[in-house]
């Protein structure tokens, strides 16, 4: 039978995470298609799928195949994902954003344990988003650059995605499994600064430590509703096949 040909994107963040599993390998081959056929590839800055088991393999960036995440503090590696300890771990990822209109941060969550935490950017005022655990309830606080705007809502955890279009009514708009949630009408942005997953960075320093199992990171340019959708079933079916 003719071996079956691999993408170049794809082997190269293979070659550049150490990653020789062959179910890890087919399905990050199928993503980078998938991605590309659907036309949301070239939309993308950074894309962690966070596979491999290890820090170093967690720090590569799909779209690059370079490294982008500087991890710091308590953080559990394996393959399960990145488990932020809720204390002093964190990620520092190399994407930053001069100017934070038409900018979308897609986070894949699995679980929290307890309390509450960001990811984000915080300079007197926010991009990035909030879980809390409220009984059965998830409270998200997000996309709002000094307009914040929270809802408790019955969904499961899996896809959180902040978006800011632009200022002014409705531009921050923050959706989750469902759809879209929540709207928020930014009227500035912060400074240039690195995006922190496991927590808020306030001018290079981390605060509102989160304790979630993350498991998949995109940042890029700013992504409408229709494609917000076809993140969601692109990595939702990358998570089924890692049986994750």
């Amino acid at each position: 039978m003719p071996k079956t040909s691999v993408d170049a994107d794809a082997q190269a963040f293979l070659t550049a995470a150490a990653i020789t599993d062959p179910t890890i390998s087919s399905s990050i081959n199928k993503l980078v298609v998938d991605m590309k056929v659907a036309g949301v590839w070239t939309d993308i800055d950074v894309i962690l799928p966070i596979v491999g088991g290890s820090a170093s393999s967690h720090r590569v960036c799909l779209k690059t195949a370079t490294n982008k995440v500087t991890w710091n503090g308590g953080i559990t590696h394996n393959s399960t994902g990145v488990l932020f300890n809720g204390v002093n771990g964190y990620g520092n990822v190399d994407w930053n954003a001069p100017n934070l209109y038409n900018r979308t941060a897609i986070e894949w969550t699995k679980d929290i344990i307890s309390g509450n935490g960001w990811s984000g950017i915080y300079i007197s005022s926010v991009f990035g988003m909030q879980l809390s655990k409220l009984l059965t309830n998830m409270q998200t606080v997000s996309t709002g650059l000094n307009n914040l705007v929270s809802i408790n809502i019955n969904d499961s955890f899996g896809l959180r995605a902040s978006v800011v279009e632009s200022i002014g009514t409705n531009g921050g708009k923050h959706y989750g499994n469902s759809g879209l949630l929540n709207q928020a009408s930014p009227n500035s942005a912060p400074s240039g600064i690195n995006y922190y997953i496991g927590a808020l960075n306030s001018g290079g320093n981390p605060f509102l430590h989160n304790n979630r199992l993350q498991q998949f990171f995109v940042f890029g340019n700013s992504f409408n509703a229709a494609k917000i959708a076809i993140f969601k079933t692109l990595i939702e079916d990358f998570q089924t096949t890692l049986g994750r």
